[in-house]
This record gives structure tokens, C-alpha cells and sequence, in this order.
């Protein structure tokens, strides 16, 4: 079954950095954050929560001043909004858990020889503080700066930290700027339902390996 899988996806057989998006992938958090996000953008732009949701969503994986500004552009409140959203964010951060079967995938790939890395649109400082609290050991944490955001940045970051291609980066995520981050960047991916849908990440290749749980990550690594 195993060999079957990486020849079906031959992008796989050759990884040796698997990469996770944290927000929904490694922390049970996009229902969390979906409500914060709903509330912060009802209560500025007085749109419907529908709308809100679908906002949201349609730009999730990017950090939320990056979402703001495509779904506000050039609008002045979208600074302080974006402050509020994280500083609510902030108070629930450390009441989250992480995904089922998260700890188990880690300690799994750390055995196979892989090297893991977190790379994430939140803070590096609560990525710090979630995955101490609950143990999850990785071998690189890359965190949202100004500068330094998920995506080319932090893929380049990887490529040098463990003298790597990008054809040997895996990169784990539930959304679909997640896909295009790392097609973006020649990354192989594998989506993770949750968020979208099978259906949805096939709309744009209907290539891209699905999971609907972190440990299905076997099948493929």
C-alpha cells in the first residue's frame, strides 16, 4: 500500500523536510479563529456573518493583515482591526488542542528520519507556547514577521537551514492559499480536509494528494 501511494504521487518519493501550516493542521484553532474573525469584521464593516465566514475562509492561510487587505484594500481601519483580532487570538490560544492524531504523525516522522518544520501566518511566540505545552517536538518553528512571511520566504528559509530543494519539502496544509503558497514555490503538498473540502482543492488540480486525517499521512511518507 505504501509503495503503491508514493508511486502514484511521485512528487513524495523523494522528501525529507515535511512542513505543516499550524492554523487547522497541527492546532484544532479554525473554529476558534472563524468566530474571532466573524466578529471583528462584523462589528467594523457591518457586513452580514455569512459574509464574514465566507471572506474569511476564502482567504485563510495568509496572516490577517495580509486578509484584511484583500478583502478591505486600502482601508485605514484594517490596522487596528487586525490588532484586535490578534489580541483576542492571543486569550484563546493556549485553551486550543492540537489536531488528533498530531503528536502521534511527529514522533512518527522524527523515527522515519524526516526533518519537521512548522511554518505558520501566527506569531512565532504562541507556535512556541502551544507546541510546548502539549510536547510537540520539531525541528524548525517559523513564525509571521512583516518580512518574513509563510510561504517563499520561509520555504527559501528551509532550503538553507537544511541544505534542501524544493522538490524535497513536503508541505502539509488545510487551506487553499496553502496550496497555492507552495505551488508557488515548486513545494509538493498535501492538502488536509477540515477547512475545504476534497472537492475544492481538486477544482484546481485534481492531482493534489488528500488526507481527511493527520495520520493518513502514512500512506504517503
Amino acid at each position: 500500500m505504501l509503495k503503491n501511494m508514493k508511486m502514484k504521487f511521485p512528487a513524495l518519493k523523494n522528501i525529507k523536510v515535511v512542513c505543516f501550516d499550524f492554523d487547522g493542521t497541527v492546532a484544532d484553532s479554525m473554529t476558534a479563529l472563524t468566530e474571532i474573525a466573524i466578529d471583528v469584521l462584523t462589528a467594523a464593516y457591518q457586513i452580514e456573518k455569512d459574509m464574514a465566514r465566507k471572506m474569511y475562509i476564502e482567504t485563510t492561510g495568509l496572516a490577517f493583515e495580509q486578509q484584511l487587505n484583500l478583502m478591505f484594500p486600502a482601508r485605514i481601519e484594517n490596522v487596528d482591526i487586525a490588532k484586535k483580532f490578534e489580541e483576542l487570538k492571543r486569550k484563546k490560544y493556549l485553551d486550543l488542542k492540537p489536531v488528533t492524531g498530531v503528536i502521534e504523525i511527529f514522533s512518527y516522522l522524527r523515527e522515519k528520519k524526516y526533518k519537521t518544520v512548522i511554518s505558520s501566518s501566527t506569531y512565532l511566540h504562541l507556535i512556541e507556547a502551544f507546541v510546548k505545552k502539549y510536547g510537540i517536538k520539531s525541528d524548525l518553528l517559523l513564525g509571521y514577521q512583516p518580512h518574513f512571511k509563510k510561504g517563499k520566504d520561509h520555504f527559501q528559509f528551509i532550503q538553507m537551514k537544511f541544505d534542501v530543494l524544493s522538490k524535497h519539502i513536503c508541505y502539509i496544509g488545510d487551506s487553499i492559499n496553502d496550496y497555492k503558497l507552495a505551488k508557488d514555490s515548486d513545494v509538493p503538498f498535501i492538502a488536509k480536509g477540515g477547512l475545504v473540502d476534497c472537492k475544492e482543492f481538486h477544482k484546481l488540480d485534481p492531482a493534489i494528494p488528500f488526507i481527511d486525517n493527520i495520520l493518513e499521512l502514512k500512506k504517503f511518507l
